[in-house]
């Protein structure tokens, strides 16, 4: 997913001369969802994250206590601090004038996956950091409507 995501994403970064750097898992780890819909979530993330970079997006993936840890950050001046419990609010217009709906979209559906979605700054610039069960642990979904 984060291959697909970064191959996406990737020319947006070059037309902007901006780096996107991975480092971490060199192996694959499973999680059990929606494929489309989480390279999505990361890529919405990633396309804010070089938006505001100066230079670079740098990518970080661990595994923690049957968890997949994605860290997103990027070396821009980070989130303003009144902004920022509101960022995933549906429409928030920050300070720089973005009505988002990128960044709740992206908060619904790491939630639907029974994840967590934050962010912070950094020393320097906005970190994002996604949480997802991998698939050893058991994710119960809940039930869709039927449809006619």
């Amino acid at each position: 997913m984060l291959e697909e995501a970064m191959e996406q994403v990737k020319m947006v970064g070059q037309n902007q001369e901006k780096t996107v750097r991975y480092s971490g898992l060199k192996s694959p780890v499973c999680v059990y969802g929606d494929r489309e819909k989480l390279v999505t979530a990361i890529i919405n993330i990633l396309s804010n994250c070089i938006r505001y970079a100066r230079a670079c997006v740098a990518i970080e993936a661990r595994t923690e206590a049957g968890n997949v840890i994605i860290r997103i950050a990027d070396d821009g001046k980070g989130i303003n601090p009144k902004d920022l419990p509101h960022i995933f609010e549906r429409f928030y217009m920050g300070e720089d004038g973005h009505a988002g709906i990128g960044l709740a979209i992206t908060k619904e559906i790491i939630e639907y996956h029974q994840g967590t979605v934050t962010a912070m700054n950094g020393e320097n610039g906005a970190i994002f950091t996604i949480r997802l069960k991998t698939v050893k642990q058991k994710v119960s979904y809940p039930e869709l409507p039927e449809t006619g």
